[in-house]
């Protein structure tokens, strides 16, 4: 149903109008009366009115002044004029306003005011699916760039080197204004349930703990964008990229904001978050190559955290990694390790807080997960890929660790292409 506004400051001429049709037929429904331009623009501001029939000469704020005033604040409401013979000058400005129709007072008849409604409702229609359209045009457009500002982020950050384009973007964008930019490794291993949990679980948390960033960096940086970065075995990088910064702030509002972080992600997600941030860059410096500190900073952490393992754990990792396509037995890895398959057993739960056979299963899943999203091969050859002689065990496995059948995850990941 069309909402209707009827304005004319003499109510017998009101009345007359709101009686002379059956509304519902039409399609209508009289949202209300205003018997002065005043009223008329307060219901307007209240609700949303579709079509509005006015007459175009009342004292004070006329129709004609309505009509101007609904064009720059309601350009989707359609207005039909109701004039008298000698109202012509006021006819004539109204035109400049795409009035849908003017009807003349005392010619009044139910056929010719239907006739006006139908016209005005299908320019309103039209009016108003333009406006959609833009709507959509301008969402869309805004959505196309922050996409590619997303793209140049990445490309200045992890390289390579910036097309002029995109060094464009970011400088008109005010991005490479005294900027700065953190690394924030997220260890999914330190959650109890982290060797059962399916890949929708590690989305879902995942999904948590950006919100929880997002929100915190907004509350500590006026202009911050955070991106995550592909996964690395049982982590998850974000990085944080902020710009505009005052020079003399930048490390104490980024040791307050991992303070933050970490308390507040042990309360809500308890993942293990840390975080490393970059130095601070001057404007002049966007030139260089900060892709290079962002290198270093990761490669520091994770030698950091490679180190905090025993030497028979670190062979076990380095073990798994590299036999990935091949049957592992615990045997051959403790054998590798120099150290007997219990004592590893027990020294590798202690310390990486996930069983090996749990390490094993896990990595060769996710590996699994990779080709499975490749789609050219079989989920036999993928089995016979990692190792596994029997594609039942395989598939068995498979859903035991992600809660679908191989078969599912595949045709999930097709569909969500």
């Amino acid at each position: 149903m069309y909402r209707v506004l009827l304005v004319d400051d003499d109510p017998l001429a009101l009345s007359g109008v709101k009686g002379l049709i059956d509304w519902e037929k039409n399609n209508c429904i009289i949202l209300g009366t205003a018997t002065n331009g005043n009223a008329a623009l307060a219901l307007m501001r209240k609700t949303q009115t579709d079509v509005v029939i006015c007459d175009i000469t009342m004292p004070g704020i006329t129709g004609l002044d309505v009509l101007k005033q609904a064009y720059t604040e309601f350009p989707g409401t359609v207005f039909i004029m109701l004039t008298n013979q000698d109202d012509f000058t006021f006819a004539r400005e109204s035109l400049h306003y795409r009035v849908a129709e003017y009807l003349v007072k005392n010619e009044l008849e139910a056929a010719v005011l239907e006739k006006a409604l139908e016209r005005a409702i299908t320019e309103y229609e039209t009016r108003n699916k333009l406006h959609r359209i833009d709507e959509t045009d301008t969402l869309l457009a805004a959505r196309i760039r922050q996409d590619l500002i997303q793209t140049a982020i990445e490309h200045f950050l992890r390289g390579p080197a910036l097309l002029p384009n995109e060094m464009a973007l970011l400088m008109e964008e005010g991005m490479l204004s005294n900027f700065a930019f953190a690394f924030i490794p997220i260890n999914y291993a330190i959650l109890p349930e982290y060797p059962y949990l399916p890949e929708d679980g590690f989305k879902k948390i995942f999904t948590w703990e950006m919100e929880i960033a997002k929100h915190l960096a907004g509350s500590f940086f006026s202009h911050v964008l955070l991106l995550p970065c592909p996964p690395r075995n049982i982590y998850h990088d974000l990085l944080l990229f902020a710009w505009n910064l005052q020079p003399h702030t930048w490390d104490s509002d980024i040791t307050r904001f991992k303070e933050q972080l970490v308390k507040t992600s042990g309360q809500i997600t308890r993942l293990g978050v840390d975080l490393i941030a970059s130095d601070f860059f001057e404007s002049e410096e966007a030139e260089k190559s900060p892709g290079q500190a962002l290198f270093s900073i990761e490669d520091q952490y994770y030698r950091k955290k490679k180190g905090m393992y025993s030497e028979a754990v670190q062979k076990a990792l380095q073990y798994v990694l590299n036999h990935i396509e091949e049957r592992i037995m615990l045997q051959d890895v403790a054998d590798f390790a120099n150290i007997s398959p219990g004592y590893l057993s027990t020294l590798f739960k202690r310390e990486f807080n996930q069983s090996l056979m749990d390490f094993i299963n896990q990595t060769k899943i996710d590996t699994a997960c990779e080709l499975l999203r490749k789609n050219t091969l079989r989920i036999n050859e993928i089995a016979h890929t990692l190792g596994y002689e029997n594609a039942f065990y395989f598939s068995r496995l498979f859903r035991q660790y992600t809660g679908l059948k191989p078969s599912e995850y595949r045709a999930k990941v097709m569909n969500e292409n």
